[in-house]
């Protein structure tokens, strides 16, 4: 026998492998062909192997798979804490086995044919998951519900005086759900939740989101002591109600000072505003409110305030339980006592009202050196207040009864001493108030003669 020459050898080579080449060709488009209309083999939604079946087989079998559990079933929420359960019926939820199906066919023409191929002779399997439609609008209101057991209301860093000293407490952070990002992120994928939790974890680009507290040990880092305080005795019981709710009202009220850069709105007190935003209002004055707003604005001039940015409404008599000069009226929406907070620091007002009596206290920046304040008041005019003179008939001739011993008027001066290391280093006069005269009313009989001395 002839051998074949190289030639020959190579032709002989070129016609097999052509004739193997559209033998393996012809199989695949075989195979494409018969698995036209057909899910790809190892095709699994969840446990369930749909490979091989036709569209409307794999969608009879994926209804009879799913129908119940979606009808009835709920999807598992998980968060810090504990969990949670949505009823796939509260939040109108289905499963869309046509679409489920459909998303099985990625690719067209040659791809797919390679897809299908792959899918035939190779081990792996294709796993898809089930598509479920939701009302989004039925599943936000679910997960505000939810909200409830998540939310974590943020904690201010606090501050109290105790025992003649300035404490501080940390800053706590809280948590609050964001209901339009958990409910995309679940209506986007439901279908992997059926037997899973969906778990909602604490994150800056999560669902359970950081809310940060509006106060920080850092925004109280300059306040350092107490630089103002002042006392007044409650000698009747009958205002400790009102003098406590407007203590409260007003009890650490932080108000920011000029050196940060702040804005005149938020250096601005007015304490008909806090009344109002405790709901404190009074239909009618009240001198347990009256006595609180006194305490705190004498205590505001002995921190060192400038008196030129004070809105402030003495009383038209002087009162017994303040120095004149010195004390405030507030009433309804009308007369107010506002201030300025002039001082470069911020500070916080600390008040309390007892059995005892009101004491108001401002925490601020103690300087160094130390820097103190005492206010000085001084009576410059008296006015006797006038006589009446009132018949009584019930009275024996020359009885006389003092009805309404009346009450001086005063034209008061009001200073400030500046003392620096115990050392007095200013006095600086800051206004003057004029206080009426209360009439004196006398009973007396008839056909009393003589004169009364105001007072006796």
């Amino acid at each position: 026998m002839n051998k074949l020459n190289f030639k020959d050898r190579f032709l002989i080579f070129l016609i097999i492998l052509m004739q193997t080449g559209v033998a393996i060709s012809a199989g695949f488009f075989a195979l494409y062909e018969f698995s036209k209309g057909r899910v790809p083999p190892r095709t699994y939604v969840e446990n369930t192997d749909i490979g091989g079946l036709t569209r409307e087989e794999a969608c009879r079998e994926l209804r009879n798979r799913y129908s119940d559990a979606f009808r009835d079933g709920s999807v598992k929420i998980a968060f810090d804490g504990g969990t949670a359960e949505i009823k796939y019926a509260d939040i109108q939820a289905c499963f869309d086995c046509a679409a489920t199906v459909d998303s099985v066919y990625e690719t067209k023409g040659f791809e797919n044919l390679l897809s299908v191929a792959a899918r035939s002779f190779g081990a792996g399997k294709r796993l898809v998951r089930p598509i479920v439609g939701v009302n989004q609008e039925k599943l936000k209101e679910e997960l505000r519900k939810l909200s409830v057991f998540i939310d974590v209301e943020p904690q201010n860093a606090n501050i109290c005086f105790k025992d003649g000293n300035i404490e501080k407490m940390p800053e706590i952070e809280g948590l609050r759900l964001n209901v339009e990002k958990a409910a995309a992120r679940l209506a986007g994928s439901l279908g992997e939740y059926i037997r899973a939790p969906f778990e909602l974890k604490p994150s800056n680009n999560c669902e359970i989101e950081a809310v940060k507290p509006q106060i920080t040990l850092k925004d109280l880092e300059d306040i350092n002591g107490i630089i103002a305080e002042y006392s007044i005795k409650l000698e009747f019981p009958e205002l400790l109600d009102s003098a406590r709710t407007a203590s409260s009202a007003i009890n650490k009220l932080m108000i920011s000072g000029s050196g940060a850069g702040a804005g005149e709105a938020e250096r601005v007190f007015s304490f008909n505003k806090q009344l109002a935003e405790k709901k404190a209002v009074k239909e009618e004055n009240d001198e347990g409110y009256n006595m609180v707003a006194s305490a705190l604005y004498a205590a505001a001039l002995i921190a060192g305030m400038d008196s030129k940015g004070m809105a402030r409404v003495p009383h038209k008599t002087a009162v017994d339980y303040i120095e004149p000069g010195l004390d405030a009226r507030v009433f309804g929406d009308t007369v107010d006592l506002k201030f300025i907070n002039t001082l470069k620091h911020k500070i916080i007002i600390f008040s309390e009202a007892g059995e005892d009596g009101i004491t108001v206290r401002i925490a601020g920046k103690k300087e160094n050196p130390p820097v103190t304040n005492a206010i000085k008041t001084d009576i410059v005019q008296r006015y006797i207040p006038t006589v009446i003179n009132v018949e009584n008939r019930d009275l024996n001739p020359g009885e006389k009864i003092i009805a309404n011993p009346g009450k001086e008027g005063l034209k008061v001066d009001v200073y400030r001493i500046s003392y620096e290391n115990g050392a007095r280093t200013k006095e600086e006069y800051l206004y003057t108030d004029v206080y009426e005269a209360v009439k004196s009313v006398v009973y007396t009989g008839p056909d009393a003669c003589g004169e009364i001395s105001w007072g006796k």
